[in-house]
């Protein structure tokens, strides 16, 4: 079940990604899928619907997923970091939650099975995305301008930084 939080929120990083048309060439909601690919052998890929899907100019992704009955759910979280990586060209991901707890807990979960797929894969995948845990409260996803403005430091701290694991609040 879609909440008014999570529709609020996902048509706030649109509106940015419409915006901001200089550098993003296209801009998807959750109704087009991305393909995942599999590690080790081409088949027909699987569909992944990310939230919201920036598509650089250079053909690189960026995800938002809008975490908010999920950051509870340990396999959704994880479930959610394994189609991020495996999703085509994807740079990065930003992973919205609720609360601070909530950006603990997710970005412990992605830690955890990122460095996993890296040992299992022996560095092969996963290499190269950047994980963004970004926390908007529910009142804050009530204003849409205090939204925008909350995703569009996000999305300014992720051009400007070389990390791996930032924290936006």
């Amino acid at each position: 079940m879609v909440t008014d939080y999570h529709r609020n929120i996902q048509r706030a990083i649109i509106q940015l990604g419409l915006a901001n048309s200089d550098k993003i060439a296209r801009i998807f909601n959750d109704k087009r899928p991305m393909p995942m690919t599999h590690p080790t052998k081409i088949v027909s890929p699987i569909a992944y619907y990310p939230d919201a899907t920036f598509e650089t100019k250079t053909g690189r992704s960026y995800i938002f997923e809008v975490m908010d009955s999920e950051a509870d759910r340990q396999a959704l979280v994880v479930a959610h970091v394994l189609e991020a990586v495996l999703g085509r060209g994807v740079q990065k991901v930003f992973f919205v939650v609720q609360r601070v707890r909530d950006q603990n807990s997710v970005e412990h979960i992605a830690r955890i099975v990122l460095a996993n797929l890296e040992d299992l894969s022996g560095g092969r995948i996963g290499r190269g995305i950047r994980f963004y845990y970004v926390v908007i409260s529910r009142r804050d996803a009530r204003s849409y301008e205090r939204t925008k403005a909350v995703v569009a430091k996000a999305l300014a701290l992720a051009q400007s930084w070389r990390t791996t694991r930032p924290r936006i609040a």
